[in-house]
């Protein structure tokens, strides 16, 4: 009998959050196995969020960009 891996998708949602989103995200990796995932939904921010998320450059983190 072949064994299914299952993984996890986390969803998170992130406005204005450039002060604790890589926290977030750093925490949240901390937990997770290679094949899961976090897909962030990313509303029009004033500040740096979305660069914060995508400094990780990590092909677990998974921005949505919201339009404005």
């Amino acid at each position: 009998m072949a064994s299914v891996k299952e993984s996890v998708s986390v969803a998170m949602a992130a406005y204005n959050g450039e002060k604790y989103i890589q926290a977030q995200i750093q925490s949240i990796l901390s937990q997770l196995g290679p094949e899961d995932e976090i897909v962030i939904s990313v509303d029009p921010s004033n500040d740096r969020t979305i660069e914060r998320i995508e400094a990780f450059g990590d092909s677990q983190t998974n921005p949505v960009h919201q339009p404005r």
